[in-house]
Order: structure tokens, then C-alpha cells, then sequence
């Protein structure tokens, strides 16, 4: 369920097909500007798309054409005592901005 998962990201941008799937689903969905992303929900682009993704830490992620990305949340890293944002990438060109 959604409200028990944690907010992570938000889709700021989309060039013709963008695609999510959450954790839980089976079956992938339209992914439409604006739409909230949660931890471990997955978008993927098809051929000549492109997405936009934006971090509430201020990160933005650029997905390029046919690019399959698993969204992880922001955690705790205990070694350098700071939050730490993770995301799998499994296929794709993926460009990022990040906070100073």
C-alpha cells in the first residue's frame, strides 16, 4: 500500500512514453507529470522517450531512451552518518544533478 511506503520522488517531465510499475504490481501503467514516486517503484522509457525525475533533496534525474530505473529512498548510511539516496539502474543512460 502506498501510505505505508515512503514518499520519494516526483516525475517533473516526460518526452512520449514513460512507464511505472509499483513494488507490488504486476502490470506496468502510463506514467504522467506530476505523479508522486515511492520507494521501490519503477519507471522505465521506451524508444525516443525520456523522463525527468525529481528528488526532494534536490536531485534531479534525467532518464534517457529505453532505461529501466528501480526509485530506493532516502537512508541512513551509519558509516558516514548522513542520508544517502540509492537507485538501480538496469538498463539505459541515465545523466543526474546533484545538490552541492
Amino acid at each position: 500500500m502506498v501510505a505505508d511506503r515512503q514518499l520519494t520522488a516526483a516525475i517533473t517531465k516526460i518526452h512520449n512514453t514513460l512507464k511505472r510499475k509499483s513494488q507490488d504490481a504486476i502490470i506496468w501503467q502510463d506514467a504522467s507529470e506530476g505523479a508522486l514516486l515511492y520507494d521501490r517503484d519503477a519507471v522505465k522509457t521506451a524508444s525516443n522517450s525520456s523522463a525527468v525525475i525529481q528528488f526532494g533533496e534536490g536531485s534531479i534525474l534525467q532518464m534517457q531512451e529505453r532505461t529501466l530505473v528501480i526509485i530506493r529512498r532516502l537512508e541512513m548510511d551509519p558509516f558516514i552518518n548522513d542520508k544517502r539516496s540509492f537507485m538501480v539502474l538496469i538498463e539505459g543512460e541515465l545523466r543526474c544533478k546533484l545538490p552541492a
